[in-house]
């Protein structure tokens, strides 16, 4: 099967980049409309981690497209030529947006799981070494790629040790809050199962979890795949990679503040949980399951505001 070629890929990719970032505005201007509008929701992590990432996201567009310009229009040479050349400057600054829109994408979904885990320090020991090793692995590329001559791709051997690592350490990360939330959303249906038993009414939670389960996986599980499918485009060593990468950065500010604006909403899984319990909450609501030596113990609990 023949290869796109390198100009190509890049041109495809920020066509795709341009119709995410379409999705990126609209929801970034209901964030903006619904986070001001709910007065009860002061936390300011969120606010300026989902804002940020809006703005790196816009940054990193304007750079592929200014890219692009430089390529087909201003550059002398090949199209080719040009999006070849990783170390230019203009390519430089695009890889770094993207990976600090991933580190402050990946640490708003940690901050989250160390929220609904009652702020305990040891659930989210392991995805923030996960997420410290993401950030070294994108200087190191962002310094690897400068020093490639013209010609030279990113599948040559001075990087093709911390790319991989690259697209594994946020894979890595992602899967596992994946995995802590929809554990954390289990113990809340086991307490939920329970209180039915102890004759609390709780209507259609059973139902109401199963959706709340594979709307939480499926909204965590875009970016990995993402991440997965660039693996296995690199070791292909295909310039269709780029049409993956390329977009990647919409995608990491999008899933996050997805998430959030879901909690905003009064949409958390737990909000719901304790609405089905029949308890009342305050703010947002986060009636969550906070254990004791007794057992799941149903209380109020406010650590979405700061």
């Amino acid at each position: 099967m023949r290869d796109i070629s390198v100009s190509q890929g890049y041109l495809y990719a920020t066509i795709m980049e341009g119709i995410l970032y379409g999705f990126n505005i609209a929801l970034s201007i209901v964030y903006a409309f619904v986070f001001d509008n709910k007065g009860q929701f002061t936390n300011n992590v969120v606010k300026y981690s989902v804002y940020s990432m809006f703005i790196l996201s816009t940054a990193h567009l304007g750079g592929a497209i200014r890219s692009l310009e430089e390529g087909f229009f201003t550059h002398s040479g090949p199209s080719d030529f040009y999006f070849n050349n990783k170390a230019l400057p203009l390519n430089l600054v695009n890889k770094s947006l993207y990976g600090a829109t991933m580190v402050v994408g990946d640490a708003l979904m940690i901050y989250r799981v160390w929220l609904i885990y009652g702020k305990s320090w040891k659930v989210v020991i392991f995805p923030m070494f996960t997420l410290l090793g993401t950030l070294v692995c994108t200087i190191f590329i962002v310094w690897e790629l400068s020093q490639l001559k013209p010609g030279q791709t990113v599948f040559q051997k001075t990087v093709s040790t911390t790319v991989p690592a690259a697209f594994a350490l946020p894979f890595a990360t992602n899967i596992v809050i994946t995995f802590l939330i929809v554990f954390r959303i289990k113990q809340a249906q086991d307490a939920i199962a329970r209180l039915s038993a102890s004759g609390v009414g709780v209507g259609t939670a059973d139902k109401m979890y199963k959706r709340v389960v594979w709307g939480v996986i499926e909204s965590c599980a875009i970016y990995p795949v993402f991440l997965l499918l660039s693996v296995v485009l690199y070791f292909l060593k295909t310039n269709a990679l780029a049409l993956i990468t390329g977009p990647m950065t919409q995608v990491v500010a999008i899933v996050p503040t997805l998430m959030w604006l879901q909690v905003i909403l009064g949409r958390s899984q737990y909000d719901q949980a304790a609405q089905a319990a029949g308890f009342t909450t305050e703010t947002i609501g986060h009636g969550v399951p906070n254990w004791n030596a007794a057992g799941w113990e149903w209380g109020v609990r406010r650590d979405y505001d700061v």
